[in-house]
């Protein structure tokens, strides 16, 4: 929705409620931007963490073109030293794999060196004392996880993207008689009291939506095919009569 924002002394913003001895935020200094113009996204920053993303002018929502020179380039120096770390980094992990044994026997070996003996006497005294050899169980590698991973909640998100709205426009005579609605028409009903006129009430019913648009001829079209059979009928009636000779 549209922020208001109060016009404060010069320098200081919110300066008359800092004056006041009052309890709210501590006066912002007033900032300028790159065109020299008052910038006043520090009045929305302000209470927010570092890490939150705030939209103060409508310049931030609108895509900007990056540029490659914008990008910081690394020098000869860095990418030497990053190759030369990571060639390090790569040939100790290479080495310690290389390193430990694998396969039965190296399984075996290691168990038996994380192997420890206790010394065990039963509580009634039967059997005599023992010696129990302790190894660490066997673990599947593609059994299921024992333990339910609980996700924690997610922390809240930026604030959205303000919804920019066109300022108010004067409504014209023609807009509102658009959309104006005139009251339901009910033989029944008239629960607000309207003077409804006869005709108005009579068109509510659906009367006089009959109408005949025939053309305007009438019965005209009755008229017009009243001939057809009688002309129809002629050739056949003219051949069965008998002329007299020279009429012919």
């Amino acid at each position: 929705m549209p922020t208001a924002l109060v016009a404060a002394p010069a320098g200081v913003i919110g300066g008359a409620a800092a004056a006041g001895g009052g309890g709210g935020a501590p006066p912002l200094a007033v900032t300028v931007d790159a065109d020299g113009a008052s910038d006043y996204s520090a009045i929305h920053r302000q209470g927010e963490a570092a890490t939150r993303i705030v939209y103060a002018s409508p310049a931030d929502v609108r895509e900007k073109p990056l540029a490659v020179s914008a990008v910081p380039l690394p020098t000869d120096a860095e990418v030497a030293a990053t190759t030369a770390r990571t060639r390090e980094a790569l040939a100790a992990a290479l080495g310690a794999a290389a390193a430990q044994p694998t396969g039965p026997a190296a399984a075996a070996a290691a168990a038996t060196a994380e192997a420890s003996y206790v010394r065990y006497t039963p509580a009634n005294g039967r059997g005599g004392e023992r010696v129990i050899k302790l190894v660490a169980a066997p673990v599947d590698p593609m059994a299921p996880g024992r333990f339910k991973q609980a996700r924690g909640p997610a922390a809240p998100p930026s604030p959205p993207a303000p919804v920019l709205h066109s300022p108010t426009r004067k409504v014209t005579k023609a807009q509102r008689d658009a959309w104006r609605i005139p009251p339901c028409v009910s033989n029944w009903k008239n629960n607000k009291g309207y003077t409804i006129a006869l005709d108005k009430r009579l068109a509510a019913d659906g009367r006089g939506r009959d109408v005949d648009d025939g053309g305007g001829g009438g019965g005209g079209g009755g008229t017009a095919l009243r001939p057809l059979p009688r002309a129809s009928t002629w050739p056949r009636r003219r051949r069965g009569r008998r002329w007299p000779a020279g009429r012919r």
